[in-house]
């Protein structure tokens, strides 16, 4: 026998019909395999596409969003609801309804398909809506740009936070400072707490997980928010004085008051005319008052000859009399009183008779 024509490899070198099928089948399973994996895969980045938040909000710009009264209102619209949660988004408002008999949704709110105790509604349409007086909400933290909101009275005992000592405990402290604030008789525990049905777990970057309340929020710019939205408005800041008042040109008699001016000197000769330019003439009969008269000496008054000028100390320039000062006296003098000037002024000038 040919071992080319040996029964074995005869009946190997053509393919049964089978055979061809159990190929198709095989190449089925992997690429069905293949679908099904690669369409997992594709679900999953979906899920945390649309799961993974948005940038979180700044304490500034978290405080900013508490104390608007706008938030406050939808506040009030959610409470006529009682939900237990309470998301105000950027243009939607999500509340979360307690127990398996919730209402039917009316009005501007519409449930989830999955849930209907999960309602939302679109903020334009809560414009109009009935809103209670107040609210018991307080706030917990956020989620991307979504702040988050809950009624601490619908627990049934104390809520328990656990995790690290030191960021729990402040944590505690803030809530429980919110919930104190609004009247509420539940406290808020550090730690495992007997009796407690809310337990909330803190993580190390500050997220809380609600446990039972199904939201996960981060807590981490929650104090500083707070504490901007409580901080007292600055005072209004005063007007500033108008640039024309002040560049005002000062009172002569401040400019010239507590100045001696040297005799002669530029100083003194624009010293003195501002006075005599800003300064009102006395009357007849009236006094310059002592404040406003200048400091010049006498010389310089009798010099410039200025008849409204405010006279020196009689008795220095008695004491100490000059040429000058005797000229001016006997020029100012009337006719009848000529020799009693001159006399006064210089005694040994009195009989003179070229006077008379």
């Amino acid at each position: 026998m040919d071992q080319y024509t040996h029964p074995f490899l005869a009946a190997g070198s053509h393919t049964e019909p089978w055979n061809i099928a159990g190929y198709v089948f095989v190449a089925a399973g992997v690429g069905l395999l293949a679908y099904v994996g690669v369409t997992k895969a594709a679900g999953r980045y979906r899920d945390w596409r649309d799961k993974e938040p948005d940038d979180q909000l700044l304490a500034r710009e978290f405080g900013v969003a508490l104390a608007d009264p706008e938030n406050t209102r939808l506040l009030r619209i959610a409470a006529t609801l009682d939900p237990y949660v309470v998301e105000i988004e950027t243009d939607t408002v999500l509340i979360r309804l307690a127990g398996i008999d919730a209402p039917a949704p009316a009005g501007p709110w519409t449930a989830d398909e999955d849930d209907d105790r999960v309602r939302s509604a679109a903020r334009e349409r809560l414009a109009d809506a009935d809103a209670a007086s107040r609210h018991p909400f307080i706030a917990v933290g956020t989620r991307g740009q979504t702040l988050v909101f809950i009624d601490p009275t619908q627990s049934p005992g104390a809520i328990s936070v656990e995790g690290d000592q030191g960021a729990v405990t402040r944590l505690v402290e803030v809530l429980q400072r919110q919930s104190d604030a609004l009247g509420h008789a539940v406290r808020f525990a550090a730690g495992s707490a007997d009796g407690a049905q809310w337990r909330w777990t803190l993580s190390a970057d500050g997220e809380l997980d609600t446990g039972v309340l199904g939201v996960r929020v981060q807590t981490a710019q929650l104090p500083m928010a707070l504490a901007s939205r409580d901080a007292p408005a600055a005072p209004p800041a005063t007007a500033r004085p108008d640039s024309s008042d002040a560049t005002e040109t000062p009172d002569a008699t401040e400019t010239t008051a507590g100045t001696a001016a040297q005799p002669g000197s530029s100083t003194a000769a624009s010293s003195t005319t501002a006075s005599s330019t800003t300064a009102t003439a006395p009357t007849a009969g009236s006094q310059v008052p002592a404040s406003q008269r200048p400091t010049v000496n006498l010389l310089d008054r009798l010099e410039t000859a200025r008849p409204n000028q405010p006279r020196a100390d009689a008795t220095r320039a008695a004491a100490q009399p000059s040429p000058s000062s005797k000229a001016l006296l006997v020029a100012q003098a009337e006719p009848q009183h000529d020799r009693d000037a001159v006399s006064a002024a210089d005694p040994a000038a009195g009989p003179n008779t070229d006077l008379d």
